[in-house]
């Protein structure tokens, strides 16, 4: 009995000195992609147990992918300094640098943190027997896959992607550009872009860009098909806008249906069923199924509205253009189409390239141009 008496007085004593740790969550802020994000840390007894995502203005698509996959990291490590989650560096780092100052309000010592992953040797795998090997898990190689399987079900299909994120640009791209003959322009009665009077249509403006008839004419009945076997797999692009554009509804990112809709046919796949998610795996394979590893140029499309309401000679059309895939060096270039505008454009111009974003403006007077960006390089 004593000894029962003594114990509960030194568990009362630890209590009343302090000496036993509380939960406690620490508030703290970093700067995202799209601006300050909050995140909140639970820490007790000198571990991190809980980390919670706060108010944030990052892209839907990414941070929902993003963010379970670095707070796993960071609770497994028990630090702020693990590797950032790809395709989402900007993202990752503010919730690095968050974590980071959440640890020295604790009393904890803060380890330094750094946007870019430590390079990592690939790690040698043992070979893997396939009949088709699908090298890239961008939104062609993941049509490349899923049409491999279901033009040759009995046969074993492997998908190589090097980055630990399926889909690539197709995560952040909203848009399908230059479709005729879709199911959403016929709803929408946009006849001019339907049966023979809009494949003379798609001819004549495709010709004065320099494209072959013959190129326009498979480049035309392409997209069609295109349309009816998302449409076969559940994916429905069922907004068109501005002619031959179309998302899959006016606010919804059309690479989140995608990847939704080919997750519907992963059961179909050997090799397929969560994709490849470990970067170093990944690199490995490329390793044997190409011989080296071959880096990837990221194309990234942007669909533009500037409007200018100064009067002529000025022009306040100035808009800035934040690159989804951040460059290496500034020297990627920058398609431009004239998608609409009101009035005369004049000149295009891109400058103030920088390595995540430039800016672009017309020189006209027209009051308005949606411009299709292409960008590509600098990888």
């Amino acid at each position: 009995m004593n000894k029962i008496k003594l114990i509960s007085l030194l568990a009362a004593a630890a209590v009343m000195t302090g000496s036993v740790a509380m939960a406690e969550t620490y508030s703290a802020t970093g700067n995202g992609y799209h601006g300050e994000m909050t995140v909140n840390v639970t820490i007790e007894d000198g571990k991190i147990t809980d980390v919670e995502l706060g108010d944030n203005h990052e892209t839907n698509v990414v941070i929902d992918r993003a963010f379970p996959v670095i707070r796993e990291r960071i609770l497994e490590a028990n630090t702020a300094d693990v590797d950032s989650v790809t395709a989402a560096t900007f993202s990752s780092y503010a919730i690095k640098t968050a974590v980071a100052d959440a640890m020295q309000q604790a009393g904890l010592e803060a380890p330094k943190v750094a946007m870019q992953n430590a390079e990592k040797t690939a790690t040698e795998r043992a070979a893997e027997s396939c009949d088709i090997v699908i090298v890239g898990g961008g939104p062609a190689g993941l049509a490349a896959a899923v049409s491999a399987k279901q033009t040759n079900a009995d046969k074993n299909v492997i998908l190589v992607e090097k980055l630990d994120i399926l889909s690539g640009n197709g995560k952040f791209d909203m848009n399908f550009f230059d479709m005729i003959n879709t199911e959403a322009q016929k709803a929408a009665g946009n006849d001019e872009w339907v049966g023979e009077a809009g494949l003379a249509k798609f001819l004549e403006e495709k010709s004065s860009n320099g494209e072959s008839a013959e190129r326009i004419q498979v480049w035309a009945n392409e997209e069609y098909n295109l349309d009816a076997w998302l449409r076969a797999m559940g994916v429905e692009l069922n907004y068109n806008y501005g002619g031959t554009n179309h998302m899959a509804e006016d606010n919804q990112y059309s690479g989140e249906v995608i990847q939704a809709g080919t997750d519907q046919s992963a059961a179909h796949f050997n090799n397929m069923e969560s994709g490849i998610t470990d970067a170093s795996v990944a690199a490995a394979m490329l390793l044997i199924a190409a011989g080296e590893l071959q880096s990837q140029t990221e194309i990234e499309r942007h669909v533009v509205e500037l409007k200018n309401t100064a009067s002529y000679p000025f022009n306040n059309s100035t808009k800035t253009v934040s690159l989804a895939i951040t460059r290496d060096n500034t020297d990627y270039t920058v398609d431009v189409d004239i998608q609409a505008h009101t009035g005369n454009v004049g000149e295009i111009q891109i400058y103030d390239k920088q390595l995540n974003g430039f800016k672009v403006k017309y020189d006209g007077s027209a009051e308005s141009a949606t411009l299709i960006l292409r960008i590509k390089g600098g990888k």
